[in-house]
């Protein structure tokens, strides 16, 4: 729904944000770049397939192959009607979602500082976790790096999970990205506040997809046929990323 020119400036903004933590000597491999190329043209074009699997050894930089598209899909979805929850990370584990959420939310501050010395503080972006209950956590402000002014409200997290997940996933102002375990987030789908927010959902990243086989893959099927329903009455279709280190046949696992 924006033009391409539009999207090309937000992912412009992303990557500058990228190479600033990398001070200014980023440089991608190949399959992140293929991954960040791909994953953008299927979330951007009707045309294309709706899923991705990126493979590579661990410690080789699977995080940035899916982190720049998340960003900076999240950052051009919340020109349309306000700030909307569009990016979904996925996790087995409870510490493999906190180490991913710290990593990604360093880059979201770097976009966000940048956004707010520009004069676009609207713009910021949320970023919030919700595994071993840290969706109960307050975040007072968007989250912003070093040296830029202040960063406006923002006052996601509640008493109990139930207002914490519903301002998280859909309140007036709700995280853009949500970085969040399996089984966090097969409860969250009891709460209308939530399902309502997660009408605008565009991408489902799920980390460690080898994992999703057996009674547990049949599990995670049914999660993303449940996310698929709710985008659908928005008319939003859904792309999907697999994430593995350790994955023979990915084409044929997914």
């Amino acid at each position: 729904g924006h033009d391409l020119g539009v999207a090309l400036s937000d992912l412009e903004l992303v990557l500058e944000a990228v190479n600033t933590r990398f001070a200014g000597s980023l440089m991608f491999s190949e399959f992140q770049a293929e991954s960040i190329v791909t994953s953008l043209t299927q979330s951007w074009s009707e045309g294309m397939g709706s899923a991705t699997v990126v493979t590579a050894g661990t410690g080789m930089g699977k995080t940035l192959g899916f982190a720049i598209p998340v960003v900076a899909d999240a950052l051009i979805a919340n020109r349309s009607s306000g700030r909307v929850c569009s990016q979904l990370l996925v996790y087995p584990r409870n510490d493999l979602a906190k180490d991913q959420y710290s990593e990604i939310r360093e880059t979201v501050k770097q976009v966000n500082k940048a956004l707010i010395v520009s004069g676009q503080s609207e713009r910021c972006l949320g970023i919030a976790i919700d595994a071993d209950g840290r969706v109960l956590s307050k975040q007072e402000k968007f989250p912003s790096a070093p040296g830029a002014p202040a960063a406006p409200a923002w006052g996601i997290g509640g008493t109990n999970v139930y207002s914490g997940a519903s301002s998280t996933y859909g309140g007036s102002k709700p995280a853009s990205i949500v970085a969040c375990s399996v089984e966090s987030f097969r409860r969250r789908l009891r709460i209308p506040e939530v399902c309502r927010g997660l009408r605008t959902l565009q991408r489902v990243v799920f980390d460690e997809v080898h994992l999703s086989s057996g009674t547990q893959g049949g599990h995670h099927s049914r999660i993303v046929s449940r996310c698929k329903q709710i985008a659908s009455r928005e008319g939003n279709r859904l792309t999907f990323m697999g994430i593995s280190a350790t994955i023979a046949k990915p084409r044929d696992h997914v």
